[in-house]
């Protein structure tokens, strides 16, 4: 799908939820063999810089049924764009209408690492029902000291909530963006050349 991606300009934009996946991880020096499922997304675009930031939710609910929310805000913090999907647990997808999804946070995180403070734990509504997202670990900030500016939190979530009726529980994956100006074609190149005084 294309889908406005204000203030960056646009976007290209897709997710495959519900992959079946198997490796192999080194746990402490010990090999061990997982299974799971997995989701993609690819997001492509000739984007405008911003500034802006975004609060992305990956949802598998128990029952098979998937959602792919986004709320993108300006600089200012306000919400200027509501992107949502469901997958259907018969692989179908339904567009949601933005003014049927919110998203509202419950508490706050501030980070030892960067000082910046993120939402922490959010109720979410959506057509039928309200889910809460609860975040396993606060400290899921992904952060380079040389490069603080570019620190973002996501992570993984537990999820609760009544959906047309019926307890649902699941997991999730939330991604939290602060305000950040996009690089843009050229930019990290550029960015390069001026470090190096070229």
């Amino acid at each position: 799908m294309i889908h406005r991606y204000a203030p960056f300009g646009q976007s290209g934009y897709y997710s495959q939820t519900n992959l079946k996946a198997s490796g192999t991880l080194l746990d402490h020096g010990v090999l061990v063999n997982v299974t799971g499922t997995a989701w993609q997304d690819h997001q492509w675009g000739d984007f405008t810089a911003g500034p802006g930031g975004w609060e992305w939710f990956s949802i598998q609910l128990d029952d098979n049924t998937q959602y792919m929310l986004y709320f993108i805000h300006n600089a200012n913090n306000q919400l200027v764009e509501t992107v949502g999907t469901r997958v259907n647990a018969n692989g179908t997808t339904t567009n949601l209408a933005p003014g049927t999804i919110s998203s509202t946070p419950l508490g706050s995180w501030t980070s030892p690492h960067t000082g910046i403070t993120y939402q922490q734990k959010w109720s979410i509504n959506v057509p039928g029902g309200s889910l809460t997202i609860t975040p396993q670990l606060a400290d899921q900030e992904l952060y380079n000291p040389l490069v603080p500016q570019g620190s973002y939190w996501e992570g993984t979530s537990t999820v609760t909530g009544t959906i047309n009726g019926a307890n649902i529980t699941g997991k999730a994956y939330a991604e939290l963006t602060p305000s950040i100006t996009l690089p843009t074609r050229g930019s990290v190149w550029q960015g390069i050349l001026d470090a190096l005084n070229l």
